[in-house]
């Protein structure tokens, strides 16, 4: 019984050893460098997508040669990087009227008020042209603070990202 006993742990010793191995021999291994991408989860779409609603939620990513849009893993549209003709990247906000018209009835009107509050987010303008040789335009909205980060990648990749002057203030006539 013992023997026996003696016998099994020996095997799973050697089994372990083996499977230690192999793990350390595979890291040691070259491999080949991952993929670089830089992706941007809950952008909004306000346009320029054919087939996609305007506020559908999408995953952006930037790959090295091409800026990809992706719904629920499944790509809606690719654009190489040599295709685009101008990008802009704006400052933008948001409001959510279905979450203020909630508010507003389980407080009894008092959330309401969030009506006001707009969430501030970064807007990016594309301007591309497509398989066909048209011009195409791309809006999306990112999460507050991705415009700049994206602004970087395409910046290392060859892409001039423009950011517009504030519009002067309105002044009063006499």
């Amino acid at each position: 019984m013992r023997a026996r006993w003696l016998v099994r742990m020996t095997v799973y010793v050697l089994i372990l050893s083996a499977l230690w191995a192999g793990e350390i021999l595979a890291t040691s291994l070259p491999q080949a460098p991952p993929a670089e991408t830089y992706t941007v989860p809950k952008v909004f779409h306000i346009a320029g997508i054919p087939g996609q609603s305007r506020n559908a939620r999408l995953t952006l990513i930037l790959e090295d040669k091409k800026l990809v849009c992706e719904k629920k893993g499944v790509r809606v549209l690719e654009v190489p990087y040599e295709r685009f003709r101008r990008t802009q990247l704006v400052s933008g906000a948001r409001d959510y009227p279905e979450a203020t018209y909630i508010a507003a009835l389980a407080t009894f009107g008092i959330g309401g008020l969030l009506i006001a509050k707009k969430r501030k987010m970064d807007v990016l303008v594309l301007d591309f042209v497509n398989e066909r040789g048209g011009r195409m335009g791309l809006v999306l909205q990112l999460p507050l603070g991705q415009g700049p980060a994206c602004k970087e990648w395409l910046a290392q990749r060859g892409i001039s990202v423009e950011e517009p002057e504030p519009a002067p203030a309105a002044t009063k006539k006499p």
